[in-house]
């Protein structure tokens, strides 16, 4: 029930300790149908002049007080049992990176050893974009701006408060340039390559009814998003900036211009 304020409370939790096999499961089966089924269309033009070989679907990253060994050699050791019921946010953006071509290529590989990833700018960025709602939440529910409403059911999240961060995206291809330095063809290639729905359905049916919040970012994929959530009927969802270091730049400069969402 939305409070005074406009808020939800947060009404779901799930630990990491839970969660993170369930997406490791999910990692492992979609890089297998997407590498299936790419090998069966290896008869066809090849559309990934814009990939590098790599491929992730999710990330992690647990509440930001979970413990981490320090004499780990690689990511998966980097984090102690947490079994702490917290608030899930996802996010979901367009890719999850860009880096020179892999030495696999064509063949496709996993971009990370592990999906756990611990990016602080991302969760910088997603308190800076929560923190904006809790100062402005009429004009970001608001249906009379310019793009229309820019979050709809936002639970309360006070500052400091801890949450489990995931990350999807609506490609799982790792590009060799940022997104928008790539041909809008080739763009479209990777996207019809792999249809986000494959995936982002699959997600939202196994973890949808635990998550608190969703979050689009980037302004060039809100419409995607748009229908993608109207489809699916979801209701706790915010379209903000890139979650991202220059997502965190770009909130900062526009709550110096007064901007209504931001100031």
């Amino acid at each position: 029930m939305l409070s005074p304020r406009g808020f939800n409370t947060f009404s779901m939790a799930i630990s990491f300790q839970r969660l993170y096999p369930i997406l490791k499961q999910f990692e492992r089966h979609h890089f297998s149908a997407l590498t299936t089924t790419l090998i069966n269309r290896a008869s066809t033009a090849t559309p990934y002049s814009a990939a590098n070989g790599g491929i992730q679907f999710v990330s992690i990253e647990p509440g930001k007080n979970t413990c981490r060994a320090t004499n780990a050699s690689h990511a998966e050791e980097f984090w102690v049992d947490d079994d702490r019921e917290l608030p899930l946010i996802v996010g979901i953006g367009i890719n999850y990176g860009q880096g020179p071509q892999c030495t696999s290529f064509p063949s496709f590989q996993p971009w990370m050893p592990s999906i756990i990833d611990f990016a602080p700018e991302m969760r910088r960025a997603a308190d800076g974009a929560m923190a904006a709602y809790r100062r402005n939440a009429v004009e970001w529910t608001s249906s009379a701006t310019k793009t229309g409403p820019r979050a709809s059911h936002v639970p309360h999240l006070s500052a400091g408060d801890d949450y489990i961060l995931v990350a999807t995206n609506f490609c799982p291809f790792i590009t060799l340039k940022q997104w928008g330095r790539h041909s809008s063809s080739q763009s479209k290639a990777l996207l019809s390559a792999w249809p986000s729905a494959l995936h982002l359905d699959a997600l939202y049916k196994l973890i949808g009814g635990d998550v608190d919040l969703w979050m689009a970012h980037g302004i060039n994929h809100w419409k995607e998003f748009d229908l993608w959530r109207a489809r699916l009927s979801i209701s706790n969802w915010m379209k903000t900036y890139n979650l991202s270091g220059l997502g965190s730049a770009n909130m900062a400069k526009a709550k110096l211009k007064n901007h209504p969402l931001y100031r």
